[in-house]
């Protein structure tokens, strides 16, 4: 059967169309029931998922967030630990630098003693200076060298005459004796440490630990006593108006840098 809403009565539209509900079939109802809940349940379930988008989101952000400043924190970390360090090695190298220097001073000082004693432990406080920092040998060289070309008379002291009227045979003074002995051991001990230092050993391709490398020597104008420079290995050496007083052997091998 066709049920149309002009067959329905004469109240109108809106009064036919719900006396035509009324009167429609049960399916009818159920389904249009059944229609409304999916929508429900669909319309619930899109915005439960729009929701867990949201909170993933977020959720993700966050944790993108946080990751972010980790890795600011850990930056600024890495660059503080890395000044602290510099400053670190800045400072062990000021004070071994100035340590250095102070050694180097001191030692130097020493060498202007008017006593032998003073002046050799001067010479032994350069040596292991120079032993131990590479960096300072040809600088510590170069004060021996200068030690060694200061003016020296290798010959004995002569006698001084008399001081009274009564003749006797004239004789060295033994201050005179004393000075020329002590200053002759001090230039010999300078001699030697640059000798044993110059001296690469048996094997010159494997030196030893005490070998000096590429060293110059500058002993222009200097008193040489008993030198003996054979089988040192130097860089460069300059001997121009020297002076070897006893006996002197000076066969040298060079090396290029």
């Amino acid at each position: 059967m066709i049920y149309t809403a002009r067959s329905w009565g004469p109240r109108g539209d809106r009064g036919a169309a719900r006396w035509a509900l009324s009167k429609a079939p049960a399916s009818w109802t159920a389904s249009r029931s059944g229609t409304v809940g999916t929508i429900v349940l669909g319309a619930g379930g899109a915005i439960a998922l729009l929701l867990a988008a949201r909170r993933q989101q977020t959720a993700e952000q966050d944790l993108a967030h946080q990751r972010r400043v980790q890795e600011h924190a850990e930056q600024i970390a890495t660059g503080t630990q890395a000044h602290q360090l510099r400053v670190a090695l800045n400072t062990e190298a000021d004070a071994t630098e100035r340590r250095i220097t102070e050694l180097y001073a001191a030692a130097v000082e020493r060498l202007g003693s008017d006593k032998a004693p003073v002046r050799l432990g001067g010479l032994y406080a350069l040596e292991r200076l120079a032993q131990n920092t590479e960096t300072q040998r040809q600088t510590i060289v170069n004060v021996l060298c200068a030690y060694l070309r200061m003016p020296y008379d290798p010959t004995p002291p002569a006698p001084r005459d008399p001081v009274d009227a009564v003749p006797v045979e004239p004789r060295p003074h033994p201050e005179d004796i004393r000075e020329y002995v002590q200053e002759r051991q001090v230039r010999q001990t300078a001699q030697r440490i640059l000798a044993a230092h110059l001296h690469p050993g048996p094997d010159p391709d494997h030196p030893a630990d005490t070998f000096w490398h590429n060293i110059d020597l500058d002993l222009i104008g200097a008193t040489l006593i008993d030198f003996a420079f054979n089988g040192c290995h130097i860089h460069a050496g300059h001997f121009n108006a020297a002076t070897f007083a006893g006996h002197s052997r000076q066969a040298m091998a060079r090396r290029g840098r």
